[in-house]
């Protein structure tokens, strides 16, 4: 039949129409709501795809330390190992014809890593998993939850803090700080890595390392700082006429004490977890995150063998302001207070907890006669004292709204830092009791280990050009 020619109206009990009208009413249109669709537009199927756009832009490269780490089993909650730190002396090993050996024992030290435990809970009903969704509700779910912790992991091995919120590991950055004898630590007090310090911080950190035996190879750092770093790489570098690179990105950086250190690309340089030390605001569950503390600020003499302190050219008035914190959030912030601090002085910091005390503390500080309503970024993050107060001294050593850089030197062979494996990422499945749901757990069992700290380095207090505090 040809609907398009004229018809007996009582035979088919419908009208007959021309061309141009059924033309006119099959026009496609651009609705979008399915309700208020008429004519053409109401007959064409609505295109929904059996997969979902993944709008988090995590991908596996952006996991960039936790996935350059080697990811060895261990067996027990507390991994212990022996570490050789020294072979003897060997500058007093000269002795004259027959003479007797010196004594030169070797000096070894046990290290143990508690291991912590990563994890997100998940569930999904079964009403969800009979309908026709746009992908399967489960498998949703499971990458959704495996970011989470791949994320939450990557920040950790970063920033955590076991002092600070005591379920969390120590970071790599806290492990390499912590050797006090043999640390590789350069100080930019706020400069940036476009500046000439900064290029000077390269290769400083590369020789403190060289000269404790390692040889660096990988650079993590906040992207804010790895813009300025590659200004600097690109100014530094000279490139022959015909060579284009010079427009493109710098991979890697000279230095007299190692092979190129890589700066960007899939396996160092910018980090999406790594983040520079800005403004703090409460998050977290309102539930079960710390009340907001209070604090009172005052002036001292430096304390003997002490950081170095406030001197001329940075005495003057600034603004403090401290925040709780625990595993499940942050708290509000205390109200702001200031302080005028003269050459030689520090500030001592007095925290009271309140109601829902915290585990540790976020102190954030303003620069230096910033004025009233000033802004305060985070400057420091400590463990809470156990007592009645805690108490901190600023002597000026960490800088508010600065970054830090981590060098390592890796070597996938004989690793001197790896991430020790007590369970590996798994959905672990839990069982309804009286809901139809599928409930499931996403975990990670492990700690970051850095087995030689003196083989890696860090910059800290590291300004940066973009909202940076000091430029």
């Amino acid at each position: 039949m040809n609907f398009l020619e004229p018809t007996n109206a009582s035979e088919y009990m419908f009208g007959s129409v021309t061309e141009g009208e059924l033309q006119k009413a099959l026009s496609a249109g651009y609705g979008t709501d399915s309700a208020a669709m008429t004519g053409g537009r109401a007959l064409i199927p609505q295109d929904i795809e059996m997969t979902m756009v993944n709008a988090l832009a995590a991908k596996q490269e952006d996991f960039k330390l936790m996935n350059l780490l080697s990811k060895p089993k261990v067996g027990s909650t507390v991994h212990e190992y022996t570490r050789r730190n020294d072979a003897g002396d060997f500058m007093n090993i000269f002795t004259s014809e027959g003479g007797d050996a010196g004594d030169s024992s070797q000096s070894l030290e046990r290290v143990t890593r508690p291991m912590k435990y990563m994890q997100t809970y998940r569930e999904v009903t079964l009403q969800m998993q009979v309908a026709k969704t746009i992908e399967d509700a489960v498998a949703s779910e499971k990458l959704a939850g495996t970011l989470t912790v791949l994320k939450g992991c990557e920040y950790g091995i970063f920033q955590a803090d076991s002092a600070v919120v005591p379920v969390q590991f120590d970071s790599v950055i806290k492990q390499v700080k912590a050797n006090a004898s043999r640390r590789n630590l350069v100080d930019l007090r706020g400069a940036k890595m476009s500046d000439a310090a900064g290029e000077d911080s390269i290769t400083e950190i590369a020789r403190q390392v060289f000269e404790n035996g390692g040889s660096l190879s990988h650079a993590f750092m906040p992207s804010m700082i790895a813009q300025d770093f590659q200004k600097l790489a690109k100014d530094r570098l000279r490139f022959n006429p015909d060579d284009r690179r010079g427009a493109q990105v710098v991979l890697e950086y000279p230095t007299p004490f190692s092979s190129d250190i890589k700066i960007a690309g899939k396996e160092a340089g910018p980090d999406k977890m790594f983040y520079v030390k800005g403004k703090v605001a409460a998050s977290g569950d309102t539930s079960k995150r710390p009340d907001a503390p209070t604090f009172a600020l005052a002036a001292q003499d430096l304390t003997p063998n002490g950081g170095r302190g406030f001197d001329s050219a940075s005495a003057g008035t600034y603004y403090y302001q401290v925040f709780a914190i625990n595993e499940y959030g942050v708290s509000a912030g205390a109200a702001v207070a200031s302080l005028a601090l003269a050459s030689g002085k520090e500030a001592k910091i007095t925290i009271t907890p309140g109601a829902k005390k915290g585990t540790g503390y976020i102190i954030c500080r303003s620069k230096k006669d910033a004025g009233s309503g000033a802004d305060v970024r985070e400057m420091v993050r400590v463990g809470d004292s156990g007592a009645a107060t805690t108490v901190v001294l600023d002597q000026n050593e960490d800088l508010p709204g600065t970054g830090e850089i981590l060098y390592l030197s890796h070597d996938a062979l004989e690793p001197s830092v790896q991430f020790d494996q007590f369970l590996p990422l798994m959905k672990f499945d839990l069982y309804p009791t009286r809901a139809a749901v599928t409930p499931f757990l996403i975990v990670l069992f492990g700690t970051p280990d850095v087995k030689v700290p003196w083989y890696h380095g860090v910059v800290k207090n590291v300004g940066y050009t973009n909202d940076g505090f000091y430029n």
